[in-house]
This record gives structure tokens, sequence and C-alpha cells, in this order.
């Protein structure tokens, strides 16, 4: 939000979180990033604050003291029993706030309040405002202890209210606390003072849990669309957040195909309360901070814990190179409630190519030429089958018969790059160790598979490796000593199924920091050699992120 005058309403984004007494609850985004509520500095979060005020609550009913942390309106506010705040939050939404701790007023925080401290916060996931946050003018409030109309709030019935800060009296007057008038001005009042004192709960969300936010009263049940629509202006906005107990991806053996503009999707999912698998396109990586969604929609409609099947959409015109789709497993709920979804499955296209003439086009001796891979993607063998599974071209063949048609299958390039280990244990003091370099494939329809080898140190040359061997997971000791298995898909990309591997063993503790270049390969059936993208690395470079990829 903006800056404002004393006398200008606050104004800015609003999002909708969370459920209280049967109604969505719309919030102030205070700040869309911020580290000031976390407890290591670092973890990214969203400050929101209620719009509107809740019902009248005394601030202590017991008369201990006007200390926000022993206070009877902390206990309502993070209740999850009958009755209080969080009671109809879902466990998704309770899971997404982050423990808020502050010790002191920040940078951009106003003034404290003349009789008044700072009132510090100690894991409090749902808290109210102190006075110095509600002078903060980065966060939409006037920076001033007179009338403000940005601070002004309503009840539910439209009427302004009083409502409460956490900033205390200072010793000697251990009854009274600070709450915002109907004016919005501050003053004091008794902390057991109830009638006609009400509650504005401030929270701070994980950014990592929020998916995607979607402008209020946008239809997502809708076939796939462009993101463009006038409710944005109005910037109120729902949000999706990430659920892990739901998953989305694509069938066993089989793999996306496009034909045309026509993409057919075999996907499979799991998890409760999923209505739907959407699809959504990026401009690019989805998680690059330039990211825009082009794109949005529902793919098909689907119901129980778990199904599978088979789906098309039609690919929009126009797309800029390096767009990426995208696949998830949807709860769209009704109105401003919450969305879920899962992780989203980034979809690698195997893009069909039909050909019914002569091979010969495609030879270059005794070896088939892989036409040219669309950007971010590398050519992985011609097929019989159209979903370039079952039936590859072996090598050798030199033209198609009768009605028999090939087509070219592509996967995106993540799953030929190259990842390093190191030995189990390997802290940088050993006087040897051993790097183990990784790659995958799709699937075991390959000849061979390798690594190219360049070490950049005196006497050593290329080495061409090839491998027969692949694997469905491999094992490593992170930094506290934990063996870890990791899977192709979650190492690599969704499309990839099975690791290779190479180890260089028993290098010396003084080439650490000796350079290597290693790009994978592969081999397919039909004789192709391809290769991925090159990466140089040092042991030393490995032993720093530890023995993860």
């Amino acid at each position: 939000p903006s800056a404002p005058a004393a006398d200008q309403a606050w104004s800015g984004t609003k999002v909708y979180f969370g459920k209280y007494a049967n109604n969505p609850v719309l919030f102030r985004v205070l700040d869309a990033n911020t580290t000031d509520y976390s407890a290591d500095g670092v973890t990214q979060t969203m400050l929101l604050d209620s719009d509107a005020l809740l019902e009248g609550r005394s601030f202590d009913n017991e008369r201990i003291d006007n200390s926000w942390q022993t206070s009877d309106l902390k206990i309502w506010l993070q209740g999850t029993g009958s009755g209080q705040f969080l009671y109809q939050f879902s466990a998704t939404e309770r899971g997404a706030l982050i423990a808020s701790n502050k010790a002191a007023a920040s940078a951009t925080d106003g003034a404290s309040y003349t009789n008044g401290s700072f009132s510090a916060l100690v894991d409090d996931n749902v808290f109210v405002l102190d006075i110095a946050e509600l002078k903060n003018t980065s966060y939409g409030y006037s920076n001033s202890a007179t009338a403000a109309t940005n601070r002004i709030k309503k009840d539910t019935g439209n009427t302004a209210g009083q409502w409460w800060t956490r900033s205390p009296l200072k010793a000697g007057n251990d009854n009274y606390v600070s709450f915002v008038r109907t004016d919005g001005n501050f003053n004091n009042a008794n902390i057991t003072y109830g009638f006609g004192f009400r509650a504005s709960p401030a929270v701070n969300l994980a950014l990592s849990s929020i998916l995607y936010a979607t402008a209020s009263g946008v239809d997502q049940t809708t076939a796939l669309t462009a993101v463009d629509n006038d409710l944005v202006a109005a910037n109120e906005w729902k949000l999706t957040l990430v659920d892990e107990s739901k998953t989305v991806g694509i069938q066993d053996k089989k793999c996306v195909v496009k034909e045309g503009a026509t993409v057919t999707v075999p996907y499979t999912y799991a998890g409760s309360d999923i209505s739907q698998l959407s699809v959504m396109i990026t401009s690019t990586e989805r998680t690059d901070a330039a990211a825009e969604v082009l794109y949005y929609g529902k793919l098909v409609s689907v119901s129980g814990t778990e199904g599978s099947g088979s789906e098309t959409f039609t690919l929009p015109a126009g797309l800029p190179e390096g767009y990426k789709v995208y696949l998830l497993a949807e709860d769209v709920n009704d109105g401003n409630l919450t969305n879920y979804a899962s992780e989203p499955v980034e979809l690698g296209f195997a893009i069909a190519q039909e050909h019914t003439a002569d091979f010969a086009a495609y030879r270059s001796g005794e070896t088939m030429e892989a036409p040219a891979a669309p950007s971010g993607y590398v050519f992985a063998g011609w097929y019989y089958d159209a979903e370039c599974v079952s039936s590859p071209v072996m090598v050798g063949t030199t033209e198609l018969t009768g009605e028999e048609q090939v087509y070219a299958k592509f996967v995106p390039e993540t799953v030929l790059s190259v990842k390093a280990q190191i030995t189990a244990g390997t802290d940088g003091e050993s006087e040897k160790t051993s790097i183990r370099f990784v790659s995958t494939v799709d699937n075991l329809k390959y000849e061979k598979v390798g690594f190219k080898i360049n070490i950049d140190a005196p006497g050593k040359s290329e080495k061409i490796v090839e491998n027969t061997k692949v694997y469905s997971a491999l094992y490593a000791v992170d930094n506290k000593e934990q063996v870890l298995s990791y899977t192709p898909g979650a190492a690599f990309c969704a499309n990839s199924n099975y690791f290779y591997a190479y180890t260089i063993k028993n290098v010396p503790q003084a080439n650490f920091n000796t350079d290597f270049t290693v790009t994978p390969y592969w081999i397919t059936r039909d004789g192709t050699t391809v290769w991925g993208a090159q990466r140089t690395l040092t042991i030393q470079d490995v032993i720093d992120a530890y023995a993860a990829f």
C-alpha cells in the first residue's frame, strides 16, 4: 500500500484467507514479502491485517496485567476450539501460519505511543498490531497520533468500531492497553472492557505455502483461457495454498503427446477433495521472479481419492519462447473460500511428428539423425507408437512400409542434465574423496548412457564413459550424517524415472578445486547419440553443498 494522508482511507491489495462465523475473512496485505516477523530473519512471509472487526472481546478478563503474551485476547485468537477464531480454519490454512517473532519495532514502524512501549511477539501465529506498526506508512497507515481515516475499521454491521492494539501503557498503568478509536486515533482502555472493543487479527503467511492468487469473482472451473479480466482492478483476491496430501502426475510408461496444437495428457491423481485437474501456462519457470501466468483453466473434472485417465487441451498460439506448462490437482471452492492444490508438475511434451515417406532424410551413414528439438527439450528417439513408450525404431531401419508412421519423442532437457555428489561423510578435511556424477533417463528404451568427462589437470585426457546400468533410487549422507534416499523425479524432473551414474574414486585433497567438465549423453535405440548440457564444477563445490544434489 502507498503512504496515505491522514484523511485518506486505507488503499491496497486485499486477500481472503480462512473462515470465521461461516464467512471468509478479508485481510489487508500490509507487506507482500517481509522477513521482519520470522525467527530466522530469512523466512519470507506475507503480513495480513483484518479488514473488518470481529466480535467484541475484552483484552483480559482475569485482570492479570496488560501483557499481550498472557492476555485472554491472544488465547482466543490463537485457539482452534469451538467459538475461537481459528476454529473454522482448515488444517492447511493453519499450517500456512508462521509463528511470528518480533523483539522490537522495525525500521519502517512509526513512533510508539507516548505513554506506552512496544509489545514483542514471541511465536504468535495470530496477534493484533502494535501502535508502532499502526503508524507504519509502508503498511498504508498514517504515522501520526491523530485521527486517521486509514485506521478506521467497521464491524460486520458496517459500523465503525473501536479495536484493541497490543501496546500496553507503561508501569503504573498495567490495567490499561491502547486501542484505536472510531476516528482512527488512539486512546487507552481498561483491559477488562469488552463491550464495544473488538478484535482485529493479524497473521503472517509463509510465502512458500501460497501457490497463486486469483482475482475475486473469477470462475476457475472454465476451460483453459488467457489470464486477462477486469476483476483484477478491484484488487481483491482469494488464495490457493499448496496441499501436500494432493498429488498429480503422468501415468507410468506413458508420456504427454503434442500433435499440432493438441496436447494429450495421460494423467493420474491422488488425495481427498480434488475437484478438478487444471493446466497453467507461465512465461518461464513458475518459480522465476519475472514469471507471468499467461493461461489457466480446468483440464477435467474428477472425483474420488484417486484416479487416472486421458484428456486433451489446445495449446494457445503465440506463446513466448521458454514458456512452461504445468498440471495441478485442485480443490476449487465456491466464493472466496481458500482453494487447495498439489505441487504443480511440469508437462514435457513428446511432440508427435508423422512421416510416411522414405527414411533417407533422417539418415547419416548408418545412424539416423535426430530432428531439431524444440527449445528446452532433447531428442529421445523415434517410436512407432504415438505415445512414444513401447515400440522404439531400432538401428538399421531404412524405410517405412505401407501405412507405417513414426513419432519423434522429446523430453525436457533437465532429464539429460548432470548433478554430483561426494562420498558419504566427506567434510573437506579428508585427504581423499570420491565424486559421483549422476544423470537420468525417462525410460529403459536406450542402448547406452554415459558421460564425457574432462579434468583440468596435467596428464588428464578426455574420457568417455558408457553405462548400461540404471537405478530407481540413489543414497547419500547429508551434513548431519543422515542417510537420504533420492528418487529421479524429485532430484531432476517429473520425466526422470531412472538414474545412471559414474564415480571417480580417491581424488586427493590437492585436487579438490580442480575443474571437472561433465557432459551427459544417451544413445537411442535408433543409434542417435544425444548430448545434454555440460556442467563444470569442483569437488569443493560439491562439498560445500553437502551430499545432497
